[in-house]
């Protein structure tokens, strides 16, 4: 039996990713509409029978006192599973309204601090809870194992050198001069020197840019300013080796299959690690010349793993 499954979660793109793995999980006995926000909504065509911009066609309206207006065209589900605050019952109510044949399940954004386990198995788990067929163990160990958003290329080839100096907050971050004393180290270094070098710079960290150019002027330095879902996609299908903070693009990278660096300085590993064939953690709240010798070994590590 194939179930039709509305699965509603708002959030930014490594929210977004976390869902990634148990909706992979679900193809084959699952009609799935996901409701989500850009730029993690796209990454997840392929994986589902239809996306839909939750920014759009009304469905804000879930947390109004009125039964909402919402205009997208939505079959029937029959498993609605919604990660939404809701104190006041209103989305509860509103989604019973709108599909009253549907189990409704609503449960929170993200997992209580006390609870164990990794932020995607915890959305699996929930799943689970709602019905809908996905085993959390099958889902942890493909995502794991498998580069979920591979588009057929392999690391092997790619030439791209990535760094990510920023995330949506900034007590993740390590400071920019610590990353411009890492990229002008990687430049010196046999095993990175060959790479293109580029820095992607998003929304949070554009204030910083006129500083990296002005300290990499002249060097063959490239920067991607604010990249959208292609700009990300295209980024990721070339890169040989990505390093960055906990962040969205951090899973994105994972799950890309691309080699990637992750540094964790303040948020949860075993939470929050990036999923992918490809990857490692470092853990340090200091951002020191030992820091930058673990990310130098960690790179190398990674290329010769995945560049045999």
């Amino acid at each position: 039996m194939q179930f039709y499954a509305l699965i509603i979660r708002p959030g930014a793109l490594g929210d977004t990713l976390m869902m990634l793995p148990a909706l992979a999980d679900l193809q084959g006995s699952a009609h799935v509409v996901f409701v989500g926000r850009r730029p993690g909504l796209p990454f997840l065509v392929g994986h589902i029978a239809d996306a839909l911009d939750f920014e759009l066609s009304g469905w804000h309206g879930l947390f109004s006192a009125t039964t909402p207006d919402i205009r997208a065209a939505v079959s029937p589900p029959d498993v609605v599973a919604a990660f939404m605050a809701d104190r006041e019952g209103r989305v509860r109510r509103n989604l019973a309204r709108l599909y009253p044949r549907a189990g409704v399940c609503l449960f929170p954004s993200l997992p209580d601090d006390g609870r164990a386990g990794h932020v995607a198995r915890y959305m699996a788990e929930c799943l689970v809870e709602a019905g809908l067929p996905v085993d959390p163990d099958r889902v942890m160990t493909r995502c794991r194992e498998t580069p979920l958003l591979a588009r057929g290329s392999s690391p092997k080839g790619r030439e791209k050198l990535v760094l990510h100096p920023g995330s949506g907050s900034v007590s993740k971050n390590h400071p920019v001069e610590f990353w411009f004393a890492l990229l002008k180290r990687l430049l010196k270094e046999q095993d990175f020197s060959h790479l293109e070098s580029w820095v992607l710079v998003g929304p949070a960290e554009i204030d910083s840019l006129p500083t990296w150019e002005s300290e990499f002027q002249g060097r063959d330095v490239r920067f991607m300013v604010r990249p959208d879902h292609a700009g990300l996609g295209e980024i990721m299908e070339t890169a040989a080796l990505y390093v960055g903070h906990d962040s969205g693009i951090s899973h994105l990278a994972a799950m890309f299959g691309v080699p990637t660096v992750a540094l964790f300085k303040s948020s949860r590993p075993d939470r929050w690690r990036p999923l992918g064939p490809f990857v490692r953690v470092i853990s340090s709240r200091e951002a020191d010349a030992g820091l930058e010798k673990k990310i130098m070994d960690a790179g190398q590590a990674l290329l010769s793993r995945a560049h045999p």
